[in-house]
């Protein structure tokens, strides 16, 4: 039992906790960006949408018990899925499942709502701050609480490198400070193998069916050139190999993918989808010429063969 001045003394943090993070104002995270996510956010969606029409109670109820996705419920969320009787229903929300741990995002749906909402699960900021004790990682406040609405690993007012603010603020930067005073992390012994001052190393951690995340260790002695040449290089390959990115052709336009993904939810022919989108990108309504309906229709096959592909 937590005694009184105990009781107190996180009253207090706790009260502090929030007013720095009012003041601080973080932002809402945003869902992630790109085209795999885009594919699989409306593959996932349409499988969850079919599912809700035929197993509207067994949906909901899943959502209902596991309605934040995460590596800690992912045994628990796996033997309720298989527990449950229709295959394709079972298929529909293990898609969802591997989706929202790939990308931190949930699937949200309101009880009188029928369509899904998509939204970040991700820590809002650009800076982070964590302790290890005890093998755990552990932020300033929220973790001894017993309150997971306040653990928040976020911390704006941890120092990172001196000139690359700017990059924060875009958030295209970010920096995640872990204290490890005891040294007898997983991280520490990974260092204590692979550092080296006069190289860049890089550590493939293969930690989930589907995903391959790198991470990187910088010698104190290498230089810019090194930087620019070796590491952009592994990192375009890396990014080819594992997620089917790369910085050669052109870049697709995700608004317009978004757009043709979302009308193939559709029950229309798809030639009746490529006129309708035709004529609305279009400076005058019914201006759709064959050739251009043509050229829809070709992209909207496309679309929707990718959104059959299973990760």
């Amino acid at each position: 039992m937590v005694s009184k001045p105990a009781a107190e003394r996180y009253k207090r943090r706790i009260g502090a906790f929030l007013r720095k993070k009012q003041k601080l104002q973080m932002p809402e995270p945003t869902p992630p960006s790109g085209k795999n996510f885009l594919q699989r956010k409306f593959r996932v969606l349409t499988l969850l949408q079919a599912a809700l029409q035929s197993h509207e109670k067994e949906v909901r109820g899943f959502l209902n018990a596991f309605p934040y996705p995460s590596l800690g419920t992912q045994k628990k969320s796996k033997s309720y899925i298989n527990r449950l009787r229709d295959r394709e229903l079972q298929s529909a929300l293990r898609e969802y499942v591997s989706f929202a741990l790939r990308f931190g995002v949930r699937c949200t749906l309101a009880p009188t709502d029928t369509v899904f909402g998509v939204e970040s699960t991700r820590i809002a900021g650009t800076k982070f701050w964590a302790k290890i004790v005890k093998g755990q990682l552990v932020p300033r406040i929220g973790m001894d609480l017993g309150l997971p609405e306040l653990v928040n690993f976020a911390d704006e007012e941890v120092g990172g490198p001196a000139g690359a603010e700017s990059l924060f603020e875009s958030g295209k930067l970010k920096w995640f400070v872990i204290n490890d005073p005891m040294q007898e992390s997983l991280l520490a012994r990974i260092e204590e193998i692979a550092y080296d001052p006069d190289a860049i190393v890089f550590i493939a951690h293969c930690s989930r069916r589907h995903q391959t995340f790198l991470f990187c260790l910088v010698g104190e002695n290498v230089n810019d050139h090194d930087w620019k040449k070796g590491a952009a290089r592994l990192k375009t390959r890396f990014q080819q190999e594992q997620y089917n990115t790369a910085t050669k052709g052109r870049t697709p336009d995700l608004k317009q993918r978004g757009t043709e993904y979302e009308a193939l939810q559709k029950p229309e022919p798809l030639k009746s989808i490529a006129v309708d989108l035709v004529n609305r990108a279009a400076a005058s309504p019914d201006s759709a010429t064959l050739k251009q309906v043509d050229s829809k229709s070709r992209a909207l096959r496309r679309r929707k063969s990718e959104l059959k592909k299973r990760e």
